[in-house]
């Protein structure tokens, strides 16, 4: 969903596809505007075949990420995909290596580990004009692990079994705060000062497995006076 209240009223929802057409990639997009209470169809070519993963509106724009550095974005007003290569540095991995990719109190987040079991990673910022990802803060989670049963941290400590739900940006630099499932619990983790907060055990809900996969992508309750 692409939706600005400071902008406008009216919303669009987007619905990204594949397709293959005579050994050609496309990406298929289908919009819906609810000031014209109607759906569109856009097929566009993807010229350097390569899979993306849309899953963030910001800067007016859905953002795709490919591990291969390349970024694309599609421009919801004018409805354009732009593929363009991401800055040089720091290098994108790949997606099994990605923690969290989405919005952040109006600047777009990337974390990634350098390693699948890693427990120190970087949290990337961009730039608004896409030139440059700037490294804001480097976390390393391991020293946390002695808030969790001896079982449970050995599990952790070999597998790096935890998931970034999301990041929260408070009205200064210290309240940067990432929200994290580890193993049955789900935590606040002040980047800052370095504490941290249970919000929920989840432990005793033996009907689901809560591993590293769980949960792969979150997204915040944010109120809103408007009728979405």
């Amino acid at each position: 969903m692409a939706f600005d209240p400071s902008k406008s009223p009216h919303y669009k929802v987007l619905l990204f596809s594949d397709s293959y057409v005579n050994d050609g990639h496309w990406v298929e997009i289908q919009i819906y505007s609810s000031q014209t209470s109607s759906w569109k169809h856009i097929s566009v070519p993807e010229q350097r075949g390569l899979r993306f993963m849309f899953s963030v509106f910001w800067n007016g724009a859905i953002q795709g990420i490919s591990y291969e550095n390349v970024h694309a974005r599609f421009e919801v007003e004018e409805e354009k995909l732009i593929q363009t290569p991401w800055p040089r540095n720091p290098k994108i991995l790949s997606l099994d290596k990605f923690r969290y990719f989405g919005e952040c109190g109006g600047d777009l987040i990337l974390i990634q580990a350098p390693q699948r079991c890693a427990m120190g990673f970087r949290i990337l910022q961009m730039h608004r004009d896409y030139c440059e990802w700037i490294v804001k803060y480097r976390v390393n989670l391991r020293p946390i692990l002695s808030v969790f049963p001896k079982t449970e941290r050995k599990t952790i400590d070999t597998c790096s079994e935890f998931n970034v739900l999301c990041a929260v940006k408070g009205a200064n630099e210290k309240d940067f705060t990432l929200v994290l499932a580890i193993r049955g619990k789900v935590i606040s983790y002040n980047v800052m000062s370095k504490t941290l907060k249970e919000l929920h055990d989840l432990s005793t809900e033996d009907t689901v497995h809560w591993g590293a996969s769980w949960c792969n992508t979150t997204y915040q309750f944010i109120e809103s006076l408007s009728p979405v």
